[in-house]
Order: C-alpha cells, then sequence, then structure tokens
C-alpha cells in the first residue's frame, strides 16, 4: 500500500513540476522599454549617420552601413540562437509571422542563417572600407 501511495505522489508531483515549467513569465515591462530604447536609439542613429551624416562623416558612410549591418546580424543571431529567451521574446520573435507558417525550429534555423548572413555583409563591408 505504501510503495503504490508513495509512487502516486511522485508521480503527481512531477506532473505538477512540468505544467509549472511549460509555463513562460513574460519579461518586466522595464526591460522591454530599455531593450526597445537602446535598440531603437542604437539604430536609428546609425540609419542617420548612413543617410544624411554630418560633413565630417561623409567619408566613413560605409563603414556606418556595414556597423548597421553588424548589429542587424547580431540581433538576429540572438533570436536564433537564444530563442526562448527573454531577449527574442521582447524583439518579438516568438510571435512572427514566419513562425506561424513554418514552426519554431525552422523559423530559429531561419533568424540564425538570417544573422549570420547580415554579419558576413557587416564584416566584408567593413573590411572593403577600411583604411
Amino acid at each position: 500500500m505504501y510503495p503504490t501511495l508513495l509512487m502516486s505522489l511522485v508521480k503527481t508531483f512531477f506532473q505538477q513540476a512540468e505544467e509549472i515549467m511549460e509555463i513562460r513569465q513574460a519579461p518586466p515591462r522595464i526591460l522591454y522599454i530599455a531593450t526597445w530604447t537602446l535598440v531603437i536609439g542604437i539604430l536609428g542613429s546609425l540609419f542617420w549617420l548612413m543617410i544624411a551624416p554630418p560633413a565630417a562623416y561623409v567619408n566613413y558612410q560605409p563603414l556606418f552601413q556595414a556597423t548597421f549591418d553588424l548589429v542587424f546580424g547580431c540581433i538576429f543571431l540572438a533570436c536564433g540562437l537564444f530563442f526562448y529567451s527573454w531577449f527574442a521574446t521582447i524583439m518579438g520573435a516568438d510571435k512572427a509571422p514566419v513562425i506561424l507558417h513554418f514552426g519554431p525550429n525552422r523559423a530559429r534555423i531561419g533568424y540564425t542563417v538570417l544573422g549570420v548572413v547580415f554579419l558576413a555583409l557587416g564584416v566584408a563591408g567593413f573590411l572593403l572600407h577600411i583604411r
């Protein structure tokens, strides 16, 4: 009697633990605000430097574009490699239409490949325009 009772208690405990583990907590709101402020600030300033730089920075326009590609590559690579992290949740990687179409495993591969492509473009642009 005791072994079966003990086994049923252990089984119930593990089932409840699995249910709790499946529930993902949302990131704190302040983390959303801080992350998006940084991403928009960095990408916005790089975009501005790419399309309308001050006269002193005109010669560095290709390097700003390479840096823009590197930042995008890092974001996509992070979303692909750390798909179940708070960063990917904040970036919206788990709610993108590609997830609904291909599923999370193929979307992770897509994010990772896209990140590597952007990183390669950024490194190539940087190496071509470095003095």
